[in-house]
């Protein structure tokens, strides 16, 4: 069944409602017993991108957390949970108490069962089998434990169009290393095999999406909104999970850069089987796409982007705007920024798009919403006429 998604109702967060959900999902593939064993150390990667709240729909809900936290630990293993959160935010003590505090997660340590990460060392892993990335930079806890659980959440992403399982994974890089992958790999395309090479290297057992709410528009932070999708999704194959996501959400795949290039390698099979229903009942109506959305596809050519990307980046790429009225110079964005195009003049974040790459963390760290995308007048017209491609960020 490795190339099998399940999919069962959740309609809220309410603990029986959850770990019943859970359960029945993971029991399409015999049951957590079927991938923990007595001893295990076991680490739930969730998606923390930020403090925010649980019904923010921007962090995986903690209820979800606690229910895969105690079907671990029934089964003989024992439970770590850790992330470093996005890029704007360091990877420090201070740092993830607040997080937790913020997202809910603090009250599950409370009893002992669970312990939260507070190790912010990280080593760097030789990947041998890695196409892109011989080496990756990754935090120390993914490394001591024995299995991960992948703990996702459905959501939209500017960048790469959807942040689901495979994107989630790129939360075991430290903090302020994020970045410099921004800055050395410009291109989505190039990005996305990274996240690929990241898979090679620490794989999760299993990858339970939290998709009860999630977003949908800007995502993948606080520009996005809020939508009830009411489902929790299973497989063991974070790829096939997010491409099932993808297809729920009206999403095309041949949109979503990472699944191109898994499509590529020969990591997508022609068939799915979808367990616990037909794909058909569990799809969304008028799910909203982020602006950086083009059905037809992400990008040029690489020759050509070669010969057009400073023309193409200036007058047909989404630019991140800064809000004057929303900004309140936390400086996230600021230590975002890869390229170090950001800096706060007179108490308002400002931009030197000359060095912006368009890489939108800037937008993926703000917790004010005050920095948001826009097409320039040249890529409205070109989208009004239908020509795709021009104004994706694949051009860096």
């Amino acid at each position: 069944m490795i190339d099998s998604v399940s999919i069962v109702r959740c309609e809220d967060y309410d603990f029986s409602s959850v770990a019943g959900a859970i359960q029945k999902a993971i029991s399409f593939f015999g049951g957590i017993e079927a991938f923990i064993n007595l001893g295990d150390k076991v680490l739930l990667k969730p998606n923390l991108l930020s403090a925010s709240p649980p019904d923010s729909a921007i962090v995986t809900h903690p209820t979800i957390v606690e229910v895969l936290g105690k079907m671990v630990r029934r089964a003989g293993g024992s439970v770590i949970i850790a992330d470093s959160p996005g890029a704007g935010i360091p990877y420090t003590v201070n740092a993830l108490q607040k997080v937790y505090k913020t997202t809910g997660y603090d009250k599950l340590a409370q009893d002992n069962t669970f312990l939260l990460n507070f190790d912010t060392t990280w080593s760097l892993i030789a990947n041998p089998r890695g196409k892109l990335i011989k080496y990756l930079e990754v935090i120390n806890p993914v490394i001591n434990c024995s299995k991960i659980i992948n703990l996702p959440k459905f959501k939209t992403h500017t960048f790469t169009i959807f942040s689901g399982a495979v994107k989630n994974m790129f939360g075991i890089v430290p903090g302020f290393v994020k970045p410099s992958y921004h800055a050395r790999l410009q291109n989505v395309s190039q990005f996305s095999e990274m996240l690929l090479d990241l898979l090679v290297l620490i794989k999760p057992i299993l990858n339970v999406m939290d998709a009860v709410i999630g977003l949908e528009g800007d995502g993948p932070g606080a520009l996005g909104k809020v939508r009830k999708i009411n489902l929790i999704m299973v497989s063991p194959n974070p790829i096939l999970l997010d491409v099932v996501a993808c297809q729920i959400a009206g999403i095309d795949i041949e949109a979503v850069p990472f699944l191109v290039a898994a499509k590529k390698q020969g990591l997508i099979p022609n068939e799915i089987e979808i367990l616990g229903g037909n794909l058909e009942e569990f799809k969304l109506t008028n799910f909203q796409k982020p602006k950086t959305y083009d059905p037809k596809g992400f990008g040029l050519k690489p020759t050509i982007q070669k010969l057009i990307a400073p023309i193409v980046k200036n007058l047909f790429s989404l630019k991140p705007i800064v809000l004057k009225s929303k900004c309140r110079a936390c400086a996230n964005c600021v230590k975002s920024c890869p390229t170090k195009a950001i800096k706060i003049v007179n108490k308002k974040a400002k931009i030197n798009y000359r060095e912006c790459i368009r890489c939108y963390c800037c937008i993926e760290s703000c917790p004010e919403a005050a920095v948001i995308s826009k097409l320039s007048p040249y890529a409205k017209f070109v989208q009004r006429r239908g020509v795709s491609g021009f104004f994706k960020t694949d051009i860096g």
